[in-house]
């Protein structure tokens, strides 16, 4: 009687035949989607993910924010009958809120770092950044607006005549 080898080692792979439509083999991937839904995982890890998602949550929420202030901004402008310069209110109001937006994951950063619940004497630290946010952004504005040309160039002041004249 002869008996069957035993193997301790890993099975040798077979190489299998290859029986593909004319469709799936114009793909390099064909069929990988089914054998693996998560496969991009692979190639983006959970933290870039988790970052992406904040951003485009961030950008989104700004975006809905500059919505809401240029209907509050055109609204009574429509009311009164007055022209309303979608051009330059859109501009704006986006500009505006786009530069908060690149602004908000650094507070949201120091927020994490000195958070209020932990000490009071944070709170004079919040001031002074909350100050300092709001001047930063309109140092980027004010020119970023002048550049789009959506404020118009500051004119020189005109001279009032003297009385005497």
């Amino acid at each position: 009687m002869v008996l069957p080898e035993c193997r301790t080692g890993p099975r040798p792979r077979r190489t299998p035949t290859v029986r593909s439509s004319s469709r799936q083999a114009a793909s390099s991937k064909a069929g990988a989607g089914h054998r693996n839904p998560r496969q991009n995982e692979v190639v983006m890890p959970p933290r870039v993910r988790q970052q992406i998602r904040q951003i485009a949550g961030l950008w989104l929420a700004w975006t809905l924010a500059g919505l809401f202030y240029i209907t509050q901004d055109s609204v009574p402008r429509i009311y009164r009958g007055e022209a309303v310069p979608w051009r330059y209110v859109f501009v704006g109001w986006m500009t505006g809120m786009y530069i908060c937006a690149a602004l908000t994951p650094a507070l949201l950063r120091l927020g994490n770092r000195w958070p209020l619940e932990r000490r009071v004497t944070y709170a004079g630290f919040h001031l002074c950044v909350s100050v300092g946010f709001s001047i930063l952004a309109t140092v980027i504005e004010v020119p970023l607006l002048m550049a789009l040309g959506v404020f118009p160039a500051a004119s020189p002041l005109h001279r009032l005549p003297r009385a005497s004249e």
